[in-house]
């Protein structure tokens, strides 16, 4: 319910006030309340998508660098992030 007001414009501690719950035992969120693809990232996504089209058999670090040899400036972090929600991560295989 607390999270429901948070997301209705109230502040958290307003929210913890009116649903009568002590301000330490809110927690956020599932996923860190940040879900999906955000539309900053549209661009991103589509030169991520065009690597992965034409060079099929590569792992994360190598499109990292990549796009950051095409002067791309962007946090590991938030290509990670994408490259798992576009579910292109390589399927390992055992002999």
């Amino acid at each position: 319910m607390a999270h429901y007001a948070c997301g209705r414009g109230l502040s958290q501690r307003q929210a913890c006030a009116l649903v009568g719950l002590a301000r330490n035992s809110y927690a956020p969120p599932p996923g860190g309340g940040r879900g999906g693809l955000q539309p900053a990232d549209a661009e991103l996504v589509a030169r991520l998508r065009a690597l992965v089209q034409r060079h099929g058999g590569w792992g994360f670090w190598k499109y990292y660098y990549r796009l950051r040899k095409l002067r791309v400036v962007v946090n590991h972090k938030r290509v990670w992030r994408i490259y798992q929600l576009l579910n292109l991560q390589l399927v390992v295989k055992k002999h």
